[in-house]
């Protein structure tokens, strides 16, 4: 059997992590990791402290899963009222966010664009993620709350990064053109930091510097 149909299975059982390693070795399998802790405890003071230092620009840190470890005042004002970030940590996640929260789906230009890229990234990670609890509880969750996400989900399309322009429609400050790249964390593997930013002196630079500057 592989990983992900004896990860399937234990959940199925409702095993705990000792028995769903004795499941796996009967199977004549590796045993999975044990599931991560709360991704924000471990965010590193550098990392926390890189975050901050990118405002007013919005900025968050994730993981191979894109759950959300960490984010700077930015990226808090940017999505202010769209969602409320106080949640579980396993909802802290940018493809469960994308697809479960409406006011997202107002705030981008494309958002249909955007969860089919994202899907077909996370679709990319599959392969990398066998023995990743968290990536298959993740998959598990998505298929059940979201139609879209089961058929694009279905379609088995794989992208890979891309730096490009956003278009972010913002009920305060009106339109907003960001580019965003996507740095890795190389001391620490499987980390990665998104950074949207303006091009100077445009009309979006000052909109952005006045939504972070009027958010508490």
């Amino acid at each position: 059997m592989s990983p992900q149909i004896l990860l399937a299975l234990a959940r199925t059982l409702g095993l705990d992590g000792v028995e769903r390693a004795h499941l796996f070795r009967l199977a004549g399998a590796e045993p999975p990791p044990a599931a991560r802790q709360a991704a924000a405890a471990t965010v590193s003071p550098a990392l926390r402290a890189f975050l901050d230092a990118q405002s007013p620009n919005p900025a968050f840190a994730i993981d191979r899963c894109f759950d959300v470890l960490a984010w700077n005042d930015a990226e808090e004002a940017l999505v202010a009222g769209r969602l409320d970030i106080d949640r579980p940590q396993a909802e802290l996640n940018v493809l469960w966010l994308m697809f479960t929260e409406p006011g997202l789906a107002e705030l981008f230009d494309d958002w249909e664009g955007e969860v089919r890229w994202l899907t077909a990234m996370l679709r990319g990670q599959a392969a990398y993620e066998l023995d990743n609890p968290r990536f298959a509880e993740l998959i598990e969750s998505l298929l059940g709350a979201s139609p879209l996400f089961r058929e694009l989900w279905a379609a088995h399309d794989v992208e890979a990064f891309r730096t490009s322009t956003r278009r972010f429609h913002h009920p305060v400050v009106g339109r907003l053109d960001l580019t965003y790249v996507r740095l890795a964390v190389e001391d620490d593997p499987g980390r990665s930091v998104v950074v949207h930013f303006p091009e100077p002196g445009s009309p979006t630079q000052e909109r952005l510097r006045r939504l972070v500057g009027r958010h508490p």
